[in-house]
Order: C-alpha cells, then structure tokens, then sequence
C-alpha cells in the first residue's frame, strides 16, 4: 500500500502543477490536525511520511 501512496501522492503534484515535497507537507499537517481533532491535542505530535518508501509514522510524546 505504502508504494500506492507514494505513486497516488506523485500522481496528484503533477496533476495540480505543485512540488511533491509540498504536497507530503500538507499532508503531514493534516494528519497532526486531525490528531488534535480526534485527542483533543497536537502539543507533542510529529508526523513523518519517508518519502522513499511511503511510511506514514506519527509520534505522540
């Protein structure tokens, strides 16, 4: 799945015109928002998407 992520991600930067590092930082910030959505808090939360593999980690300290 992770690869499909990676192929979807590079599929929607050329489509929209926008650099793919962009996008994967939208994405990140989108996650940390629906975290704080859903826990009632992002004061410690990092989102990290490998942009070789398509990993998604989220860390909560």
């Amino acid at each position: 799945m992770n690869g499909e992520f990676l192929l979807a991600i590079e599929d929607i930067a050329k489509e929209k015109g926008i650099k793919k590092d962009t996008l994967i930082e939208a994405i990140e910030a989108a996650l940390i928002t629906a975290y704080k959505k859903n826990y009632g808090t992002a004061q410690n939360v990092k989102v990290l998407i490998n942009k070789d593999s398509g990993v998604v980690e989220v860390y909560a300290l």
